[in-house]
């Protein structure tokens, strides 16, 4: 359980403009649900939508899906203590919660940016997955939930799940427990995996970014040096498209490289064809340019 005045001033603040309502309004639910109030009880009582309640008290840190447990005082010093030194996981296992009810304790107390993961370094090989990946179909983004640094999403459609394990397997002490999830979207049905939040993304976020949105830059092609990166940029966004002498007698001329770049003007395209000649002896024709 998580008492309001266990909630920082500034977020109950936060959420109460947010979601337009009183402080007072807000404690009041709060107080009802740590009683042992239900939301559908809470809701009748104050006419408000049940999920926007359910939303409000995940916002505050304190919504468990299971009962509220009372934390003591010495649990809660302990547990302040080991956030962020101990896996999420066998913290569960050690306070006997569960991790989605320790991640709101830690919300509520103010420690939920301090990441178990922020003493990791990125290995070679993370580093050229992940910058040639951000070429591709990986995103970097920073939460709005108040997280201070960003996370990367990679995904994939369902013939390249096999390529998306690959990734995972090389950024598995990064990612988010969750693992490889799969996703529907209207008729679209494509497979994910989310990164954890962590310091360790800050200095290619800010590489890959300028004016808040990502964009081609010398400096962030000058980190590419590795052929393993190439060679996940063009299984990302590439294709090899064969020539034909005789399409009819199946006669090959030869062969041509495709990239297609998620950029969002010419120059930028430019730029990455003009980096392939000079580094790499890789000569593309950026002229079929088109914005995606």
């Amino acid at each position: 359980m998580v008492a309001f005045a266990e909630i920082p001033p500034a977020r109950v603040q936060h959420v109460a403009a947010r979601r337009s309502l009183s402080v007072a309004t807000i404690r009041a639910m709060v107080d009802l649900y740590n009683a042992g109030s239900s939301i559908r009880a809470i809701a009748a009582r104050h006419g408000i939508d049940r999920s926007k309640i359910r939303e409000v008290l995940i916002d505050l840190g304190v919504y468990v899906a299971a009962p509220a447990i009372a934390w003591d005082e010495l649990e809660t010093h302990e547990f302040v203590g080991m956030y962020g030194t101990v896996p999420t996981v066998e913290l569960s296992d050690y306070f006997l919660r569960d991790v989605e009810h320790l991640q709101q304790k830690a919300s509520a107390l103010g420690i939920s940016n301090y990441n178990p993961y922020d003493t990791v370094t990125l290995t070679d090989r993370q580093r050229m997955l992940i910058l040639a990946s951000l070429l591709g179909n990986a995103t970097m983004y920073r939460s709005k939930s108040g997280r201070k640094h960003p996370a990367i999403e990679f995904t994939h459609n369902n013939t390249e799940l096999d390529y998306l394990a690959y990734k995972h397997q090389i950024l598995k002490n990064l990612a988010q427990p969750s693992g490889i999830q799969r996703r529907t979207r209207q008729t679209y049905t494509y497979h994910r995996f989310v990164t954890r939040y962590s310091p360790v993304f800050e200095e290619i976020y800010q590489i890959t970014r300028r004016h808040d949105r990502q964009r081609v830059t010398g400096e962030w092609l000058a980190e590419i040096t590795d052929p393993f990166a190439l060679a996940i940029w063009f299984m990302d966004v590439g294709d090899i498209q064969t020539l034909y002498q005789d399409k009819a007698l199946g006669t090959v001329r030869g062969h041509t490289l495709r990239l297609y770049l998620h950029v969002k003007s010419r120059d930028e395209a430019v730029l990455i064809r003009d980096w392939l000649d000079r580094e790499w002896g890789i000569d593309l024709n950026a002229n079929t340019w088109r914005q995606t």
